[in-house]
């Protein structure tokens, strides 16, 4: 069990990093993952709000409102998307389990988005 919870992390981490490869055209390192300034504007006030929920344990609500800003927004809440997820992978399985979040609902967020915003996940191996 150890050895998967590892495994779908990188997973989570290579698709995050890939995604900020395809939309910025850069090779994205952990570092560039967490610096949310490099993203526009409105992004930049999502993930502020988002960043806050999680903070507070409010990882569904920080969801919710997340696909909501994407239904209203489009385009501009993908890189706060992707830093969304990138964070709550950071958590422990414990934070994730306490506030009902396993780490597979990242991983199906991750792809819902991918969906959302037409990004190919195929070479990424089901979880």
């Amino acid at each position: 069990m150890y050895y998967k919870k590892d495994w779908i992390m990188d997973q989570i981490e290579a698709m995050t990093r890939f995604m900020i490869q395809v939309i910025t055209s850069k090779k994205a390192d952990t570092e560039e993952i967490s610096e949310y300034d490099q993203f526009n504007t409105e992004s930049n006030e999502l993930y502020k709000k988002l960043h806050l929920l999680i903070m507070d344990h409010k990882l569904n609500k920080a969801e919710n409102l997340l696909f909501e800003y994407i239904q209203n927004n489009d385009k501009d809440a993908l890189p706060a998307a992707i830093l969304f997820y990138s964070e709550l992978n950071s958590l422990s399985d414990e934070i994730l389990e306490q506030h009902d979040f396993p780490r597979e609902e990242i991983v199906s967020g991750i792809r819902d988005l991918s969906n959302i915003y037409g990004i190919d996940l195929n070479i990424f191996p089901p979880i």
